[in-house]
């Protein structure tokens, strides 16, 4: 009884650790393309400053599921964007902040997902979990899309609100005033 509860505990310590290793990183983009030929996998590159810039890929860090995805499915290259060389090829995959993530199909040959800047982390995990399913085929480059509401009131010809927002009191010639 006590050597089954052992080794129990013993392989969820396991996987709980092993979510926090780093992932095997390519020396270089020549490299990285190598491996993805020779292992079918699709690449992963992330791009931010500093040696260790991969985990500040996503806004809370990367989670410990997104990392095993990283190591387990994915030919991994990070770029260091905080060196010239680094800003030079974010600058060849469009990335204007020096930090992001391009993810290649499994031949290296297609873009899969490019984003400009950090991901939520639930979003990593989401992206890196799409695009190494086997069975995914890339037709186009997806992007990570953020939605924004906005509730304006309509405007007129004037440039002028044509109806005060609700709750508020509507000065035509002043700004609204919220009680």
């Amino acid at each position: 009884m006590h050597t089954s509860l052992l080794l129990v505990v013993m392989a969820s310590s396991v996987n709980w650790i092993d979510g926090f290793r780093e992932p095997p990183w390519q020396p270089s983009y020549a490299q990285a393309r190598k491996v993805v030929a020779s292992q079918k996998k699709p690449m992963a590159v992330i791009l931010a400053p500093g040696k260790e810039g991969w985990r500040s890929i996503a806004h809370q860090g990367v989670p410990p599921e997104a990392s095993q995805l990283l190591r387990r499915e994915y030919v991994c290259l990070h770029i260091d964007t905080s060196t010239d060389k680094g800003k030079e090829l974010a600058k060849s995959f469009n990335l204007t902040n020096g930090k992001g993530l391009v993810i290649s199909d499994r031949t290296g040959e297609l873009q899969a997902f490019r984003h400009d800047g950090d991901l939520p982390s639930d979003a990593l995990t989401t992206y890196l979990k799409r695009y190494s399913a086997p069975n995914w085929v890339v037709t186009s480059t997806d992007t990570h899309q953020t939605s924004r509401i906005s509730n304006y009131p309509p405007v007129s010809s004037q440039g002028r609100s044509t109806s005060p927002p609700q709750g508020s009191y509507y000065y035509p010639s002043g700004p609204a005033c919220r009680t």
